[in-house]
């Protein structure tokens, strides 16, 4: 399962979903945790997704965790577990309406700060050039 999670795309189609009801069906009496994430924005789902979620619901051991978005408190966290610093307003602000509280996306936007050398630890983390025009800074899988 390793080598095959990998491959598994970010986006559920059809097939994708019909395996995850087979796999929450199996997990019980396999000894199988089996993990699934979808963001709810608002937006009307899929007729596919919405019976997926149906039938998941009708399962014994199946829990929905409904998860919200990350508050400017969070993001300083985050930001300060990462660096071991305490984060600047100016950063944690621009994290997080940058992110709107996501937290794949806040990891990404981190990360790819810290790898263009945006950001500067002094004795706080802090911006070092504006975040908008930073070059590269949202990475292409967010496009």
């Amino acid at each position: 399962l390793t080598g095959f999670t990998r491959s598994l795309p970010s986006v559920a189609d059809g097939e994708m979903l019909h395996l995850l009801r087979r796999l929450a069906r199996k997990a019980p009496e396999a000894r199988l945790l089996v993990l699934a994430a979808y963001r709810d924005r608002g937006e009307e789902i899929s007729s596919e997704l919405s019976d997926t979620l149906a039938d998941l619901a009708r399962l014994d051991g199946v829990a929905r965790l409904p998860l919200g978005k990350l508050s400017s408190e969070d993001v300083g966290a985050f930001i300060h577990a990462a660096a071991d610093a305490e984060a600047t307003a100016e950063l944690v602000a621009a994290l997080g309406e940058l992110s709107d509280g996501t937290p794949l996306l806040l990891c990404e936007l981190w990360r790819q700060l810290r790898e263009s050398e945006a950001v500067e630890l002094v004795d706080t983390i802090r911006l070092t050039q504006p975040v908008a025009f930073s070059p590269g800074i949202y990475p292409s899988s967010f496009k």
